[in-house]
């Protein structure tokens, strides 16, 4: 078995009794502010991915329906090649039933870790996403896959990145490989240029329609209309225009996620908001960077726009933060964040807002 290669993965090796997601989990809970998971959801979470090993709990995102009054949130974990999770996942493949989603899974993460494979040096991470909202209390769907791409500079190199990357993503999710998706991808990728970058690929085999979820960075407010000319989107550019300008100062920057289908783009588009500046692709993700009161503006933004409860505007206010939790003697260190809220526009209307709220737990170095 491949050595874990994450610092977080050698933390818990000297807690034996954080065992599992669960056991973190547990432990967190008290910590966790109000009006966002109710204790009838939080038990479903735990069904879910409770027994992932305890070192997954380096990163645990969770996905907000801020106008929906349930209290539940879909889960998305990012795993890393050769880490205890990526490990878990390559052993339940070994056992798994042949050209199961965890056999499937599995496959990719063993992939992953062999630096001879073009999957190693394309993908930095993934993110698996498990629904829980609207979703039946006692299926288990399989999760949905994102890739998050190496950055490249060179446009040919990154355009031969995705063309690899969404033939490996459709054997993941068990779909069969389509040129139609693979060109489309690419057209979508041209049609980004010259700033826009794909940062994640992904695939929700789940859903009702197929479709490559194309997530970009690098655009800005100024030039996102033009983007979705260039991208042929079937929507309404004016819709577009006047959710941004209506946007409040402590918005920064965006990132656009569309869908690629082999007919062409689809009608819904999100706009993932962040109130960072950080824009590098190499590192993307600001909320270990940002706290209560770079967010709160804007919290306050959405729930008098009515795309956001008072219940959950209020458990965002409060989601931020920093607790040093002591564990059978060991202290560990649980920190939140908010990392985007991510606006869905279908065609010409806004239809909901999402949050996407992280949270870090590990185990901290003896004094």
């Amino acid at each position: 078995m491949t050595s874990p290669l994450h610092p977080h993965d050698v933390a818990f090796t000297h807690v034996p009794h954080l065992e599992t997601l669960a056991d973190i989990l547990d432990l967190s809970r008290p910590h966790l502010p109000d009006g966002l998971i109710d204790e009838r959801h939080w038990q479903r979470i735990l069904g879910r991915v409770g027994r992932f090993p305890a070192a997954a709990a380096t990163a645990v995102n969770f996905e907000f329906r801020l106008g929906q009054p349930a209290e539940l949130a879909d889960i998305l974990l990012p795993i890393m090649a050769g880490t205890h999770t990526a490990n878990h996942l390559a052993e339940l493949g070994r056992i798994a039933k042949r050209d199961t989603p965890a056999d499937r899974l599995g496959l990719y993460c063993s992939e992953l870790a062999n630096p001879n494979s073009p999957l190693h040096r394309w993908i930095t991470g993934t993110i698996l996403e498990y629904d829980l909202v609207e979703i039946d209390p006692h299926a288990s769907p399989a999760p949905g896959v994102f890739i998050r791409l190496r950055p490249h500079s060179d446009y040919t190199t990154a355009a031969e990145s995705l063309s690899s990357n969404v033939s490996a993503l459709a054997a993941i999710v068990g779909w069969e490989p389509s040129i139609a998706e693979q060109d489309g991808v690419a057209q979508a990728v041209e049609g980004l240029q010259p700033d826009g970058q794909i940062l994640h690929i992904g695939a929700l085999p789940e859903r009702a329609e197929r479709a490559i979820r194309l997530v970009a960075c690098g655009i800005a407010f100024e030039n996102l209309v033009t983007v979705l000319t260039g991208l042929n989107w079937p929507g309404s550019r004016d819709a577009v225009q006047d959710l941004l300008n209506r946007m409040p100062p402590p918005v920064q920057r965006v990132q656009l996620a569309f869908d690629v289908r082999t007919s062409g783009i689809g009608p819904r588009i999100g706009l993932e908001l962040f109130v960072d500046e950080r824009v590098s692709l190499a590192a993307p993700s600001g909320w270990l960077a940002t706290d209560a009161d770079d967010w709160r503006p804007f919290i306050d933004w959405l729930e008098g726009a009515g795309w956001c409860l008072a219940g959950k505007a209020e458990g965002l206010r409060n989601w931020p933060s920093n607790d040093q939790i002591d564990t059978r003697g060991v202290p560990c260190r649980l920190y939140r964040g908010l990392n985007h809220v991510k606006i869905t526009i279908d065609g010409d209307s806004v239809q909901n807002a999402k949050a996407y709220a992280g949270m870090t737990f590990f185990p901290l170095a003896p004094s």
